[in-house]
C-alpha cells in the first residue's frame, strides 16, 4: 500500500550514522519495555498480562495478512506448535513470571542468557559448532555476565532469577526451532510469526 511504502522510505536505513541512530532508538525502545512490562505487572496478574499483550500482537498480525491478502492457515503445524511453546510459551511468559517479583536490570541480563543457551542447542540440532577465536568472544562474554549478575552477592529470592534464565532457554529454543524448520522448507514469516504467537 501506499502507507507502507512510505513508512518503509522513512525508516530506511541509508548510512552507518543511520544505522547507528537506529540502533539506539532500538536500545531505548527495548530497554523502556522492560520498565513499561515491570509497571504493568502491578496492575496485572502476569498471566493475564503475558495474554492480554500477545492477544494484541496477535490481532495486529493477522489484520495484516488479511490487508496483504496473504494465506491464512498454517504452513506447517510442527512447526508452528513447537516453535510457538518455546518462542511464546516459555519464552515470554517467563519473562513476566520473572519480572513480577524480580528486579527489571537483573531479570533483562538473565534473560540475555540466550545466547549462550542458543549455543549449546545449536550444536546437537542444527550441526553448528563453535571455532576458534569465537571462543575467546564467548569466554569474554560469559566473564561480562557473571560480572554484571555477581552470583556471589545474590539477595532475595531464587525464583525471579530461575523465571528469567528459564526464558532465555526458551528464547534460544524457540530460535534455533525456526531455524531448523526454514530449514527444511521456506515460510511465509508473517504468517509463521502469526500462528506461533496464538
Amino acid at each position: 500500500s501506499v502507507l507502507a511504502r512510505m513508512i518503509a522510505r522513512h525508516l530506511a536505513v541509508r548510512s552507518p550514522r543511520g544505522a547507528y541512530v537506529a540502533l539506539a532508538a532500538l536500545t531505548a525502545i527495548w530497554g523502556t519495555n522492560w520498565i513499561a512490562m515491570k509497571l504493568a505487572l502491578a496492575s496485572a496478574h502476569p498471566i493475564v498480562f503475558n495474554i492480554d499483550r500477545t492477544l494484541v500482537a496477535i490481532a495486529v498480525l493477522f489484520a495484516v495478512l488479511v490487508v496483504r491478502r496473504r494465506r491464512l492457515l498454517p504452513e506447517s503445524w510442527a512447526a508452528v506448535a513447537v516453535t510457538g511453546l518455546f518462542q511464546t510459551t516459555i519464552n515470554m511468559g517467563s519473562t513476566t513470571m520473572a519480572l513480577e517479583s524480580g528486579g527489571v536490570g537483573r531479570t533483562a541480563v538473565l534473560v540475555f542468557t540466550m545466547p549462550f543457551w542458543t549455543l549449546l542447542l545449536a550444536w546437537p540440532v542444527l550441526g553448528e559448532r563453535v571455532r576458534g577465536s569465537q571462543w575467546l568472544a564467548i569466554v569474554l562474554a560469559l566473564v561480562g555476565l557473571v560480572l554484571v549478575v555477581e552470583p556471589w552477592r545474590w539477595e532475595g529470592e531464587l525464583k525471579p532469577r530461575m523465571w528469567a534464565v528459564f526464558s532465555g532457554f526458551g528464547w534460544a529454543a524457540g530460535t534455533i526451532a525456526m531455524k531448523h524448520f526454514q530449514r527444511v522448507r521456506g515460510f511465509d514469516m508473517l504468517n509463521f510469526v502469526a500462528w506461533q504467537m496464538l
